[in-house]
C-alpha cells in the first residue's frame, strides 16, 4: 500500500502536534512537578537511555516515512523529526552534554515570564501545526 506524501504530513501533523501540545500544556499547568519530573530524569541515567530510544525511534520513523523538504509548511514535519532523532543520538552517545543543557535550560525556568511566554509561543505554534493537519 502506497501513502502519498501529502497523506502522510496531514498524519504527522496531527500526531505529532497533539502530542506536543497536550505536553506543552500540561507543562504549563503543573511547572513544578514538570521541573522536578526532568530533573529525576537526568539524575537517573537508565531514563536517560529509554528517552534516547522514544527519541531515535519517533525521530526514524518520521525521517523514514517523511522526508520532505519543499518550501511550504510541510518542511516542519521533517525538520522536527530530524530533531528528534538528533536529540535522542546526542542523549545515547553523549548523555552529558544533553544533560549539561538541560540544566542551562532549567536556569532560565525559573525566570517565570521567559519561561510561560516560551511555552505558551510553543504550544500555539503545535496549535498552528494541529489545525494545518486537519484543514489540509
Amino acid at each position: 500500500m502506497e501513502i502519498n506524501s501529502i497523506e502522510l504530513t496531514i498524519f504527522w501533523a496531527k500526531v505529532i502536534g497533539l502530542f506536543i501540545a497536550i505536553a506543552t500544556a500540561s507543562q504549563l499547568v503543573r511547572r513544578r512537578e514538570f521541573a522536578q519530573m526532568e530533573r529525576n530524569v537526568y539524575e537517573n541515567p537508565g531514563l536517560v537511555a529509554v528517552s534516547a530510544l522514544f527519541f531515535v525511534f519517533i525521530g526514524l520513523l518520521v525521517v523514514a516515512s517523511h522526508n520532505v523538504w519543499e518550501w511550504s509548511w510541510r518542511v516542519i514535519i521533517t525538520l522536527g523529526g530530524w530533531l528528534f532523532l538528533i536529540r535522542g543520538a546526542l542523549r545515547l552517545f553523549a548523555p552529558e552534554i544533553d544533560t549539561r543543557l538541560a540544566f542551562a535550560i532549567d536556569k532560565n525556568k525559573r525566570n517565570w515570564w521567559i519561561s510561560t511566554i516560551t511555552l505558551i509561543a510553543f504550544l500555539l505554534f503545535n496549535l498552528w501545526i494541529v489545525y494545518m493537519g486537519f484543514t489540509a
